[in-house]
């Protein structure tokens, strides 16, 4: 039986979760369904904050026992709409900038002749395709676009796609179905991309002031002209060409648009735009942009120096020097603006020295400069919340419906990435019942209940000198585990990590690195047997939950960044991704995720071979079956 926690740790994570739920509900609009009750004591700002609920406490409690949760026993995308011409979103003019002049050399050859990406047509697949417009709706979308120079027209064309719209504000975003294009170009290559995980690993300096900058480029797609050989591949449905008065063909003939730019739908189409952002930013001098300053390159997102990250058309900038930050701002609008790429001047963000610290929404996600913390802004979250509590009351769904909501939910939870350890059986409801209609499963009610009253806790601090001055070194075997630790200066852990692991958390240690374990003197904190057998990743896992459970003893532990090093890759790969579809393994990740998120630690966890391991001994000869010392709980 698993002792409870000790009372001075327990305060301590009381007060955690006391100070995040007064921040959720002080920049909150609304009140919603988290608000605390009228029980509840004001906190020293004089609101109340939101009660985390039954759920969340018992999941916080029982995992961080490492006892699974009653719940948790084994055993999206954007709607479609029709398009209404007037309300699609369009340049005034489109293809103002040539795709293949602006690419990476080898990229522009090889996007020259479509022949280069087309498969065998022995692998071709068929594939449907949506068409979501009126005729009369079709035919003045048709006109806009020819009125911008973004078709061109054929009576042979090479792939005929679909076409629909989503959501764009109050306007549309025209869409191209290119699955029929898709099934007859080879896959793309993968792209990195920055995502709210990203901005959680941003670390300011001490003493230092963060200021946030943002450029956003006005219908980016739209802008990037195509080569000709290109458009045939990009038809639409027929149109007949008196109906949009197209000169050259008779009134009845049918011909095809083809889009003349950069559609999206494509599944080329991301890897293009980031790939040419990124070259665009890499190659102006002025700039002084390096890939290894972007926040999604391996390594720690230190603010000691100008951070950015590129997504597709956004750019944003991170420094605690603001003229340095606007310099390079105004340089880069000005070569967009040259390439025929403009910015959308009205949607900048600048940097404020004299004002207030910013509050800032990148990529969905706030980045607060005043209380220098990472998250979905609240009210967005309680928002979602609401809509996840209407979205229960229904008590039936789709597979489809579910994975919209958790869609939404997992993209919200990614700068906190070990709660998405909450979710499992909403993935086997999607899984089975797909588009058709079932009722939900109350396993799956108690997950998104769970997700909902934890939103408080669904952020990080990106606050600098929060490193707790130890490294701690894991192994398990089949016989027990091991923990080792040795002190290290706080101020050199930093730039020992980024030296040491050149490749990121998960690549191999540099040379200095190996010296550096192998040569330091460890303190064994446990070494002891394991009171069941488990599979080894499960084990390894646990050695790791052992180590932080330690750490959380000490009082200067909580709310810091830890330093922990394991030889394995599966255990670091499930706890940095924060879910597993192995069972044994998810209630380790639980039990992870209930203490990071109670509190506010962030583990950092790096692979070192096991030759070198100081933890490899103790966990091969354990001492029994007791306590380690200064381990307050087994």
């Amino acid at each position: 039986m698993a002792k409870p926690l000790p009372h001075a740790l327990s305060a301590r994570i009381h007060q955690r979760l006391w100070d995040a739920c007064a921040r959720y509900r002080r920049l909150s609009s609304l009140d919603g369904p988290l608000g605390g009750g009228a029980g509840d004591s004001p906190g020293a700002d004089g609101l109340t904050p939101v009660a985390l609920g039954a759920d969340a406490q018992a999941f916080l409690d029982s995992a961080a026992l490492q006892l699974p949760g009653r719940g948790y026993q084994s055993g999206g995308p954007a709607v479609a709409l029709r398009l209404e011409a007037s309300r699609v979103s369009l340049p005034a003019e489109a293809g103002t900038a040539d795709l293949l002049s602006l690419l990476p050399p080898d990229l522009a050859r090889e996007y020259a002749d479509p022949r280069q990406l087309l498969k065998p047509r022995e692998q071709r697949e068929s594939a449907r395709k949506h068409f979501a417009a009126d005729p009369h709706e079709y035919s003045a979308l048709v006109a806009r676009l020819q009125s911008i120079g973004q078709l061109s027209f054929t009576t042979r064309p090479a792939c005929v796609n679909g076409l629909f719209a989503v959501p764009k504000g109050d306007k549309q975003r025209l869409i191209l179905d290119a699955r029929p294009l898709n099934a007859m170009c080879r896959e793309p290559p993968s792209v990195s991309l920055p995502s709210p995980e990203h901005l959680a690993l941003l670390e300011v300096p001490k003493g230092t002031r963060l200021h946030i900058g943002k450029v956003d480029i006005d219908n980016f797609y739209h802008r990037l002209r195509m080569p000709a050989a290109w458009h045939r591949y990009f038809a639409l449905p027929a149109i007949r060409a008196g109906d949009i008065g197209l000169a050259g063909y008779g009134p009845e003939e049918l011909v095809h648009p083809c889009l003349t730019t950069l559609p999206m739908g494509w599944s080329h189409s991301v890897y293009l735009a980031q790939k040419l952002h990124e070259h665009l930013l890499f190659s102006n001098p002025e700039l002084h942009l390096r890939a290894s300053d972007a926040i999604n390159a391996a390594g720690p997102g230190t603010v000691d120096r100008l951070r950015f990250g590129a997504y597709i058309d956004d750019l944003m900038l991170f420094d605690t020097d603001p003229h340095r930050l606007r310099a390079v701002q105004e340089a880069y609008c000005s070569m967009m603006e040259g390439r025929g790429l403009s910015p959308k001047r009205d949607k900048t963000v600048y940097p404020d020295p004299g004002g207030p610290p910013q509050r800032t929404e990148c990529l969905g996600t706030l980045v607060d400069a005043a209380d220098l913390v990472v998250g979905v802004a609240p009210a967005k979250l309680a928002s979602l919340v609401a809509h996840t509590q209407a979205f229960i009351g229904r008590k039936q769904a789709t597979g489809k419906e579910l994975s919209e909501l958790v869609g939404r939910w997992t993209w919200a939870m990614l700068a906190a990435r070990p709660s998405l350890s909450i979710f499992s059986n909403v993935y086997r409801f999607i899984l089975i019942t797909r588009e058709r209609r079932f009722d939900l499963w109350p396993s799956v009610v108690r997950e998104l209940k769970l997700v909902s009253q934890l939103a408080p806790l669904l952020s990080v601090s990106i606050r600098g000198g929060q490193w707790w001055p130890r490294a701690i070194a894991t192994d398990a075997s089949t016989l027990g585990q091991g923990v080792v630790m040795r002190a290290i200066g706080e101020a050199d852990l930093t730039p020992f990590l980024s030296e040491a692991f050149p490749n990121g958390p998960n690549g191999g240690p540099a040379e200095q690195c190996r010296a550096w374990v192998t040569r330091s003197k460890w303190g064994t904190i446990v070494s002891k047997r394991w009171a069941r057998p488990e599979h080894i990743n499960c084990l390894e896992a646990r050695a790791v939950l052992t180590a932080f459970r330690w750490a959380l003893s000490y009082p200067k532990a909580r709310g810091r960044r830890l330093c922990i090093l394991s030889d394995s890759r599966v255990a670091i790969g499930a706890i940095r991704k924060g879910r597993s579809s192995s069972f044994g393994l998810l209630v380790v990740l639980r039990a992870v995720a209930a203490l990071s998120l109670a509190s506010g630690c962030q583990l950092r966890l790096y692979w070192l071979p096991t030759d070198i391991n100081p933890a490899d001994g103790p966990s091969r000869s354990p001492r029994g079956g007791g306590r380690g010392p200064g381990l307050p709980f087994a």
